[in-house]
């Protein structure tokens, strides 16, 4: 525990209960950060970003202490001392109010990426820091590691909603391999992130060490062939996890309108939250993005289908 954690415990155990949580559900590389950017800046909703799972063990203590601002700008001045502007992967801006995976937060508190029996006090707890830190919001979650627990979810978590994005696989398939090559390489990011859970450091070592071996081309042909089973049984996870959710309590989102007509693919968001638009659509910038398939990726065009 970090060396506030007496006065951290205190100010938890005297927030108020948190609002019903919303989820964004989608596989890895199929747009659940442009999607979470989005409703936060359209809607009262509280996030997990960088800044919260870094620090999240001295969340609340940051903010009754006045410190949290001079917390958020020694991460970004880290950040900065990396040389790095976005967080490699893709072109999201790296700095501290990034969005970012619950996830992480339950690997580091307790031990797993998933929401499930051993992790839920975590969850809960998360989520009722989030409200404490912006009264009045709702706690927007996401975290592609738990598709195929959404069925769990949805029945532990009966007053949550659920935003399902779908992508078309072969787009999703081309992101996770270029983010799987780059991921294997230094990213100091990413190595934050994994100081607090051993068995993701471990297995990053593992596949970093397969890269140095076999170089990139090599290595693209021998992760591509996992990367294509793994996004096969997820979208089957994501259809069961659509299905599971009772459909007054979700909608979905097309990744392909979301980046090129955005008022309109968030109108049934709107409707399913109900909660008052604090920005207009228009703040919402199209970022429409032309497939450039890797040549590993392209091999399986034949089978996948939108």
């Amino acid at each position: 525990m970090s060396y506030g954690a007496p006065t951290e415990r205190r100010l938890l155990a005297a927030a108020p209960p948190p609002s019903p949580p919303v989820f964004i559900v989608g596989l890895h590389r199929s747009g659940t950060t442009f999607l979470y950017e989005a409703l936060r800046t359209l809607f009262p909703l509280s996030c997990v970003t960088a800044y919260r799972v870094l620090h999240y063990r001295e969340l609340l203590e940051l903010e009754a202490s006045y410190r949290a601002l001079q917390a958020q700008r020694e991460l970004a001045e880290r950040f900065t001392s990396w040389g790095l502007t976005d967080r490699q992967i893709d072109a999201v801006a790296l700095r501290p109010d990034m969005p970012e995976e619950y996830g992480w937060v339950l690997a580091r508190e307790a031990g797993r990426l998933t929401l499930g029996a051993a992790t839920e006090r975590a969850f809960r707890e998360l989520c009722t820091k989030l409200c404490a830190l912006e009264p009045g919001h709702v706690p927007l979650l996401k975290n592609p590691w738990d598709t195929a627990q959404v069925p769990w979810i949805a029945e532990r978590f009966p007053a949550a909603s659920f935003v399902f994005i779908r992508r078309e696989p072969l787009s999703v398939l081309n992101s996770q391999l270029k983010a799987a090559v780059i991921n294997a390489g230094p990213t100091p990011y990413l190595d934050l992130l994994l100081a607090g859970y051993r068995l993701g450091r471990y297995a990053m070592r593992g596949q970093r060490a397969l890269l140095r071996c076999l170089g990139p081309e090599r290595f693209r042909r021998l992760m591509v062939r996992g990367l294509a089973r793994d996004v096969a049984r997820q979208r089957a996870h994501y259809d069961r996890a659509l299905a599971a959710v009772p459909a007054r309590r979700r909608c979905e989102v097309h990744y392909e309108a979301l980046v090129t007509r955005p008022a309109e693919a968030l109108a049934p968001v709107a409707a399913l939250l109900g909660l008052p638009l604090r920005a207009s659509y228009e703040a919402i910038e199209p970022r429409p993005r032309p497939p450039r398939l890797l040549p590993e990726v392209a091999a399986y065009a034949d089978r996948f289908q939108p």
